[in-house]
C-alpha cells in the first residue's frame, strides 16, 4: 500500500515529535493497511488529542475544517458566533 495518503500538506503547526509520529503512521499503514493505522490513529488521539489534531490537519485540512464546521452547525454555533467570542476574548475590556 502506498503512504500518498498521508502526505503533509501543511506543516507550519508540526513539531519534530509529530513528524516522528507521521513516520510511524506511514510504516503502520505500509505493514498493517488502513485498519491498522485506524487503530493507531486512535490510540495516539486517546493518549495525546493535541498531537493527534495537529498532524490531522497537517494530512487532511480540508477534511478537518468540513468536520469542525459541521459539528458546530449540528450545534447551533455559526462561524460568526465563533468570531464574536474570539472578539470578546481579545478585547482589552475584558481584563478591567
Amino acid at each position: 500500500m502506498k503512504t500518498d495518503l498521508l502526505e503533509v500538506v501543511d506543516s507550519s503547526d508540526l513539531l519534530d515529535a509529530d513528524w516522528a509520529e507521521i513516520n510511524r503512521w506511514r510504516q503502520v499503514l505500509l505493514n498493517r493497511g488502513l485498519d491498522g493505522l485506524a487503530v493507531t490513529i486512535d490510540a495516539l488521539s486517546d493518549r495525546d488529542a493535541p498531537q493527534s489534531g495537529r498532524i490531522l490537519m497537517a494530512l487532511f485540512p480540508n477534511m478537518v475544517r468540513d468536520i469542525v464546521r459541521d459539528e458546530l452547525a449540528s450545534r447551533g454555533i455559526t462561524q460568526q458566533d465563533l468570531l464574536d467570542a474570539i472578539r470578546e476574548l481579545e478585547s482589552p475590556a475584558r481584563d478591567q
